[in-house]
């Protein structure tokens, strides 16, 4: 049995202490097993190289660079996406409206979440502590946009799984004014579910003087134990199961409506019914890319939670086990982060649609930019020609302007003015 107070002890023998040894050194010193693992740990890290340093390396350079990278590419593909979204040519369908509000809710994700975890990284500053009203209010808008832009999620499918199974009710359920008022149902009620952290949650300084946003001594228990639970079902798993179960009925009906519109005999009606369905299949591609992105996302952080609630004896390990927790959970947030980052990438390569509109505004930009370089540099030539003009014979203007009269300035320039503008 190694004495946990003799530094010649291998560290190789420490790090693999059966729980029958612990338990041993915890009654040969009357210690609690906490007391322990802490003095195990400390000894650890003081004395053994130690491949918790690699894991820590490894969490730091994903939160340095990963997060920046995702804000910048989320930000302009959000903000491109939300233009090209609101043309006149896509607003006649209430998916696009949807898929708008879910740019902004998206943008909204990624600067109150994982820019400011970058911030925190890169200065070791949160503004979340920066006073107590800044936690409150970080926390209730950082769960309230989260939440509703993977809700978005759901009602961009809920909506797809109607036109493609009742086509029928389409046209009464799937429209811009129904569209506004479930938005702003989803909104008003997620926010009200999160409204809580205004008096749930308080800033609060730790023994070692380290700010942090935290329930409060009455509400310590729901913060940190029941809640957690709830913002699970509301961002993971009610959706990750209500968008897997769609879009499989989705895809069957699909198929289904493929086979049908083989099967028909009359060319001209088959033609026609073609072209409806096959647009419209192109939009559910899109769709369906985008909530299985979703599901993909954040299939491993759902994974990560269920792992960590039902293993809570990983808790207790050693400090290399919690290194690989720790960049496992990082690296599963971080890919929950890219699935607010990456939806404009998505709808370029499978909506024919909102590529076509993505064309037409960058030709629309490119002519208007190269019309007006074509304009200033008319204009520089005109002002070298005349410039040229006026260089080979300095005398003659000079002499021409030094003569004349204050009258004849004054209808030169007014004859000028009548060329330039022979209406006026």
């Amino acid at each position: 049995m190694p004495n946990v107070t003799n530094p010649t002890v291998s560290c190789n023998r420490f790090a693999s202490l059966t729980s029958q040894e612990k338990q041993t050194l915890k009654i040969q010193l009357n210690i609690s097993e906490e007391s322990l693992l802490t003095m195990i740990n400390t000894y650890l890290r003081k004395n053994c190289p130690q491949e918790s340093d690699i894991y820590e390396k490894i969490q730091k350079s994903l939160l340095l660079y990963i997060p920046i990278i995702l804000v910048v590419i989320g930000t302009f593909g959000n903000i491109f996406s939300f233009i090209v979204l609101r043309q006149k040519a896509m607003m006649t369908l209430s998916t696009y409206f949807y898929l708008a509000a879910l740019s902004l809710a998206d943008t909204v994700v990624l600067y109150f979440g994982l820019f400011r975890l970058w911030i925190w990284q890169l200065t070791g500053m949160d503004v979340q502590h920066y006073a107590d009203w800044s936690c409150k209010l970080v926390a209730v808008i950082g769960y309230s946009a989260s939440d509703f832009s993977v809700w978005l999620i759901i009602a961009v499918t809920v909506e797809r799984y109607i036109v493609v199974c009742h086509p029928l009710k389409a046209s009464e359920l799937c429209n811009i004014p129904r569209a506004k008022i479930v938005m702003g149902a989803l909104f008003m009620l997620l926010l009200t579910i999160n409204l809580h952290f205004f008096w749930t949650v308080e800033l609060s300084t730790s023994e070692s003087d380290i700010p942090k946003c935290d329930g409060g001594p009455q509400y310590k228990h729901l913060i940190t134990e029941i809640w957690p639970w709830v913002d699970a079902v509301i961002y993971s798993f009610l959706p990750f199961g209500t968008i897997l179960i769609m879009n499989c009925i989705i895809i069957r009906q699909v198929i289904h409506a493929r086979r049908s519109r083989e099967e028909l005999q009359n060319t001209s009606l088959k033609e026609r019914r073609r072209t409806t369905q096959e647009s419209s299949i192109k939009l559910t591609i899109m769709l369906l890319t985008v909530s299985f992105t979703f599901v993909l996302t954040t299939l491993p952080i759902n994974v990560f939670m269920i792992a960590k609630a039902f293993f809570q004896s990983y808790s207790e390990q050693d400090i290399d086990e919690k290194g690989r927790r720790e960049v496992i959970h990082t690296s599963a947030k971080l890919l929950m982060y890219l699935n607010h980052s990456i939806n404009f990438f998505l709808y370029c390569a499978t909506g024919q649609k909102f590529r076509h509109q993505v064309k037409r505004i960058l030709c629309r930009r490119s002519k208007t930019f190269f019309s007006n370089f074509t304009q200033i540099r008319n204009g520089r030539e005109s002002m070298v020609w005349s410039s040229t003009k006026y260089t080979n014979c300095p005398s003659k203007i000079v002499a021409d302007t030094t003569d004349m009269s204050e009258m004849e300035m004054h209808r030169l320039h007014q004859t000028r003015t009548n060329q330039q503008h022979p209406y006026a």
